[in-house]
Formats: C-alpha cells, structure tokens, sequence
C-alpha cells in the first residue's frame, strides 16, 4: 500500500492527483510534510475545506506550519476554480470528493477530477492536489489516474522520541528519568489518536 511518503516520487513523475487517506487529528502533520515538499520544489502549499471562503496558504512561523489567508475567494466550486485559474501550486482539499446514496463519487465530481487529470498533460503550469478524505473509493474508471495514499502510523521509535519530548516538557510527570511512565505511555499511545501537548500521535 502506498503511503504519503511516496507523494514526491509521484509528483516528479508528474501524477497530478493523489487521494490521501487520513484522520483530521493528522492535519497539522499533514501539512508540515506538504510545506516542506513545497520548499522543496519551490511551490506554493494552499488548503481549503467547506469551512473556508478562501484557500489558505501554509506558512510557517515561529518553527509551525499554519494557515494564513489568502486573496483567492471561491466564487465556484473549488474544483471548476482551480481548473480554469491554472495557477501553480499544491493544493491540500479536504472534503471534495462529493459521494452519492451509493458511496460513490459523484457524476459531476469524477468528470472534473479526469478533466483535471488530463488537463495537466498538455498544461505548462505545475499544479498538484491532493484530496483529503477519511476513506477513499474512487470509481474504476478513476483508478488508473489517481492513486490513493494513506498516513501511516508512527513506528514504536517515533512514538517513543513524542513521548520523551512530552514529558522532558512537562516536569509534573517526572521529567525523562522515570523510565517506567515513559513505557506506559509508549505502550498507551501506540495506535491512538493522541494530542501531546502539540505533538500528534495518530
């Protein structure tokens, strides 16, 4: 199965749509990874949900990444906006992927993603989205085109580097020495969704 890790490889081969997989309490990781790709690539990051009138742009201050707005007010659907505007970018949409009585994309929404798909073919400007949506079931004849990621849990070392991080910040649980919480919170946070003082274990 492949993963978020695995977006890069396919953005420069030109895969132009990716559906990722995720819980909402990997927001902020999320879109610490897509910042840093866009550094990378020297592109600007921007997400939207329903929630926003505007896309937002992921800027990092103070060593976070969060959203600040932008100018770019959405008159149509997000979709129909970012096809017809053609600026460069990545684009991070959450809750897009309208679905029917049937759990099915919609009519509308599979002819805009295959639009986009092939759009960028022939299209000099670099744009990239990446759908966000707890579960992802594309119709067949989307498949080929768009491949779905997921946002794999933290190994056993990664939780543990969170906790100790956790608790070296927070004296009142014993500070790195005690050795036997630190294992317990291992133990208790491994495949939970669990904020950390900022930290995000999912």
């Amino acid at each position: 199965m492949r993963t978020i890790d695995d977006w890069l490889r396919l953005a420069n081969k030109g895969t132009p749509i990716v559906g990722l997989e995720y819980y909402t309490t990997d927001r902020t990781r999320v879109l610490t990874q897509f910042y840093r790709w866009g550094q990378e690539l020297q592109m600007p990051v921007l997400f939207w949900n329903p929630g926003y009138g505007c896309l937002q742009e992921v800027v990092s201050k103070d060593g976070k990444c969060i959203l600040q707005n932008t100018d770019l007010y959405l008159d149509s659907d997000v979709l129909q906006f970012l096809l017809e505007s053609g600026r460069e970018g990545i684009y991070i949409l959450e809750g897009v992927l309208d679905f029917d009585e049937s759990g099915q994309v919609s009519y509308t929404r599979a002819f805009q993603l295959a639009n986009a798909y092939y759009h960028s073919s022939w299209s000099a400007t670099r744009q990239f989205w990446v759908m966000l949506e707890n579960y992802i079931q594309l119709p067949m004849n989307l498949q080929p085109l768009i491949p779905v990621l997921t946002t794999p849990m933290p190994n056993r070392e990664a939780v543990q580097k969170m906790v100790a991080s956790f608790c070296s910040q927070n004296p009142w649980l014993g500070g790195q020495e005690d050795d036997s919480l630190q294992a317990s919170l291992v133990r208790a946070c491994q495949g939970l969704c669990v904020i950390l003082d900022g930290w995000i274990i999912s």
